[in-house]
Formats: structure tokens, sequence, C-alpha cells
């Protein structure tokens, strides 16, 4: 499409709008197709209703001259080099078109007059002054995306890769020169002659694919179950000649299979590593995954062009899967009842195990102990009922096995048995002390060792 072509229809465009009354005054020079092919030329008609109708007539004319400057564009953007961030031309014309508008200067009002129906304006931009203003900012731009390319490349040498700090030279490269893919973008980088927006999309794509991680542990044997501290190092470098430390890289985390809660906020340290903490697991399942990758909202960040971030939003940067071999809890009851083992533990076993939690015999094996004390004292004769009482106190002590740390003491007192002897009614307060112990053995796993 023409440029003269272009206007005519723009001309058209603004007439139909200004087009209110059958009795509209239009300007004559509205009509007047005829225009200096030196020039972008836009005609643009607005309704006198807003007080900012001026400004609004200028910011049409400059939407109508980019589109214009758009047409004449001849992007030189290699498909090779842009295929893997899944870009394609009309990215890189809307991009342009879109610099454009917010590049444009000595935008010139021609002509302008308005009456009781609207306000006409006549803008002009200068080719040649626009195609040089080009150039100065294409030669402006090259010279500051060769400083950060080289920055950049000079990070790389040391003994360990700044993550924000390195990555921003590259971004902010990329986001000087994506607005610029349709001048000549060729430069000196160490002695040879190069595009500097190819090299810039290399870099980008070699970084992607050089930041690794690695899980120190090939798997997590873990339990189901609630504060749980569960701990993983992830290790953050990039890959080359010799590898480096990633330093501050922020990394995201999350169950792909099975149900978690996970300390999400993890960032690599000075020596590369990042800590991941299991908080609780509530699934059932044997076998779970947790899936952490590199976050790219860190990048995106550092961006301020739209076509950077479509191109950061497309990189496949590294992820690992974390296998977890997860079981049930176990846990070690040491049950008594007036200092003495009994048979009578095997009821709360059963309850253990209703649970959800595995009942072992040795406390060495076990993830918690649970130590079970009832003791009874004699009542009274109840003459008019002709038995004994005796009451029962019992002391619950839950704790973590490996660290010894109480998790939960619970005590219940006077709990009330009788029977035809004084021997009878004490002993009876085992079986009903179980009873009560039985209803709070939900909210003490509950609320100490399951999710």
């Amino acid at each position: 499409m023409s440029n003269r072509f272009l206007f005519g229809l723009l001309v058209i465009i603004a007439v139909l709008l200004a087009g209110c009354s059958s009795n509209a005054k239009v300007p004559a020079w509205v009509n007047n197709t005829e225009t200096d092919d030196a020039y972008y030329h836009a005609v643009v008609s607005v309704p006198k209703y807003d007080s900012r109708y001026k400004e609004q007539a200028f910011e049409q004319a400059v939407k109508n001259i980019s589109m214009q400057i758009q047409v004449n564009v001849d992007a030189s953007v290699s498909t090779k080099e842009t295929e893997a961030f899944g870009l394609s031309y009309s990215d890189f014309s809307s991009n342009i078109q879109t610099s454009s508008r917010t590049r444009l200067k000595d935008v010139e009002l021609y002509r302008s007059e308005d009456n009781r129906l609207g306000y006409w304006a006549h803008y002009r931009l200068n080719k040649l002054e626009y195609r040089q203003q080009r150039l100065q900012q294409a030669e402006l731009g090259k010279k500051l995306a060769l400083d950060l390319l080289e920055k950049y490349d000079h990070s790389l040498r040391g003994k360990r890769f700044v993550f924000n700090k390195s990555s921003f030279y590259l971004i902010k490269a990329l986001d000087e020169l994506s607005d610029l893919v349709d001048m000549d973008l060729s430069a000196n980088l160490y002695g040879k002659q190069v595009n500097l927006y190819s090299e810039a999309l290399q870099r980008l794509a070699t970084l992607a694919a050089n930041t690794k991680l690695r899980s120190k542990q090939g798997q997590i044997d873990a339990i189901t179950g609630s504060n749980l501290d569960l701990r993983s190092t992830i290790k953050c470098y990039y890959e080359g000649d010799t590898n480096l430390d990633i330093i501050g890289m922020k990394l995201n985390a999350a169950f792909s299979r099975g149900v978690g809660t996970l300390i999400t906020d993890l960032i690599s340290n000075p020596l590369g590593e990042a800590q991941l903490e299991i908080q609780s697991i509530s699934s059932a399942d044997k076998n779970q995954l947790i899936s952490i990758g590199i976050d790219k909202s860190q990048l995106l960040e550092q961006s301020d062009n739209p076509l950077v971030k479509k191109m950061i939003s497309s990189l496949n940067l590294s992820t690992i899967d974390l296998p977890l071999n997860v079981r049930n809890p176990r846990i070690w009851l040491d049950y008594s009842f007036n200092d003495s083992g009994s048979e009578n533990r095997r009821l709360l076993d059963d309850r253990l195990r209703g649970l959800a939690l595995e009942v072992v015999d040795d406390g060495q094996a076990a993830d918690y102990t649970l130590k079970v004390e009832i003791k009874s004292r004699p009542g009274t004769y109840i003459p008019y009922l002709g038995i004994f009482s005796a009451f029962g106190d019992a002391f619950l002590t839950l704790r973590n096995a490996r660290t010894l740390e109480v998790l939960s003491s619970e005590t219940i007192k006077d709990i009330k048995a009788t029977g035809l002897s004084r021997a009878k009614a004490e002993a009876a307060t085992e079986t009903v002390s179980l009873r009560a112990i039985q209803e709070i053995l939900y909210r003490l796993v509950k609320g100490n060792i399951l999710p």
C-alpha cells in the first residue's frame, strides 16, 4: 500500500467521523489529497466537547503517522534466530509501530481549523528528518547494547554468576535493540563484525540452556504429617568449561504428584544452593513428586519491552523432579497401668492404626513416641449400692522420637470406676480410662502428627 493511498484512506475516515450533520462545514483543504511526498501526513478530526480536543487530535495524528511508517518498514529479522522464541514477523512489526509512537519527534501542526461542529488538523512529519532520528537512535542503541553485552560476557568469566546482575545486562541490551530491528545493527564485537541483535538472542538462548538445577538427594524418604521440617538442597549452576555457582536465582517449587505444603520462597545462596523445605505432606500416596524450576518473574521484571517479555516467557528453563518415598508415620507406644504392662494396650494400638499410624515395637524405629500412664487410687464404699469406688488418673506425653521434643502433654484426672470389691474397682479404672484416652487420641494425633 503506497503512502499516498493510505493518506487518502485516513482523510476519508476523518471526514466520516466529522460528518455529524448535513450542514457540517468541512474545511476545503481536508478534501485536498495532493500532499508533499517528502512528509508523512495525517489529517484528523475530533469533536470539541472535550477540553482536551487538541491533545486528542495530536495523539490520533501520531498514531496515524506511525501506521504509515510501519507500512514502509522492511524489518530484516532472521527467522532462524527468532523461531526458538515463538516470535513472528508481526510481533516485530507491532513492536516497532508501538515504539515509533513513543519516539516520534518534530511532528508538525501544518494547519488547523475549528467551528462549532469540530476541530480539523493536518499534521506532518519530515521523512528525511525522521530517518535521521532513527539512525541516531540506532547508533545510540548499538553503543549501549555493545557495552551491555561486553559486561554480560565478562560476568561469565568469574568464579560465580550473580544471576540478577548478569541477566540484567542481557535483558537491557535486548530491550534497547528490539525497537530497532528495522535498522542496521551491525557492530564490531571482539574484532569481528556481527549483528548485535543476533548476538543478544544467541546469548539469551544459551543462558536458558546452560542454567542448570540439580538435587543433591536422589529422593527423599518422607512421612505423611505436619511440622515435618524436611529439607533438600538444590544446586544452581551455569554449565560451561568450568561450572559457575549461580547466586541470587529465584526458584519455584510445587507438588506435581501428591499434596503437601512447601516453603516456596527459594533463592540460591553464595554457594549456589537453595534450600527446599517440606512443611507437611497430606496425601497418603507412596510415590509423590515435587517439581522445581527457575522463576521467570525475576527476568520479566527486568524488561520494559513487550517483545522481550514474550521472549522470556517462551524460554525453556531448567526444571527437575524430586521424588518422595512416602510412608505412614511410625509410633511407639509405651503403656503402663500402675507401673506395669497390660494386654489392654492393644486397644490403643488399634486406635492408633485406625488413625493411619504404623505402630512399631522398637522405639529406635519410630518417628514419634507416645507414653501413656494410668494410675489408680481407691475411693470409698457406697453402702446403699453395696459397691466400691475408685479413681484413675491418665497421663499422656507425645514426643518427636528424633529430637525428643515434647509435642503434647495431656492429663485426665479423677476418672471414676466402681466394682464389687476395692480391687475390682481399681482394676476397672483402667478400662474407663482407656475409653477416655481413645476419645482424645484423634485430637492429639491430628493436631501434632497428621496434617
